[in-house]
């Protein structure tokens, strides 16, 4: 839950729903995925589509990932059965390009949905269409006072909100991921 400040002059809070501890474990999650970043020593440039499991990954198939590439260390788990995507067919979308370049200097990046089982794509391209959720502008909306909800997003008020949620949420993301990480016995981020 995203609490504004209350003078609007800084980033809010991110806390987790009333009697909840907001942390990041085998317990609040809701799926895992790979996704490749590097191709040899440079970014893989592409927008990225990567299946969700369930569970955690076992030994075996982390050391493939790392000894090899993660395509088939995917095929491997689904033929093996060690791995078990989510029931709803559901993948991460990540967006990877280089950042030597500027927005307006970049090209349009390729979609690499080469790591979605073949036999399924079908399926996944299905659940990525449904677009469930909310926008992002309505969960900023819903955290704002009456009053600046009333304005709109093109309000400043609003923008300026916008841009402390993105910037809480993101901090939060990486606080909770590097904790999670220390504590599975990894190095910080």
């Amino acid at each position: 839950v995203y609490i504004p400040d209350l003078r609007g002059q800084s980033c809010g809070t991110v806390s987790s729903r009333p009697g909840h501890e907001l942390k990041l474990d085998t317990n609040s999650q809701l799926g895992w995925a790979v996704v490749p970043l590097f191709d040899g020593p440079f970014a893989w440039i592409g927008v990225h589509h990567s299946p969700l499991f369930q569970g955690n990954p076992n030994g075996g198939f982390l050391a493939a990932v790392v000894s090899g590439p993660p395509q088939g260390a995917i095929e491997s788990g689904l033929r093996d059965k060690t791995l078990k995507p989510l029931k709803s067919f559901g993948s991460v979308t990540v967006e990877v390009w280089d950042g030597h370049y500027l927005d307006d200097e970049r090209h349009d990046l390729p979609i690499v949905d080469s790591l979605l089982p073949m036999d399924n794509k079908k399926k996944f391209a299905k659940t990525q269409a449904r677009k469930a959720g909310k926008a992002l502008s309505q969960l900023v909306l819903q955290s704002l006072d009456a009053k600046t909800r009333k304005q709109g997003v093109g309000s400043a008020e609003y923008r300026r909100e916008e841009h402390f949620y993105e910037e809480a949420m993101g901090d939060t993301f990486y606080a909770l991921m590097e904790t999670a990480l220390m504590n599975a016995g990894y190095g910080p981020l």
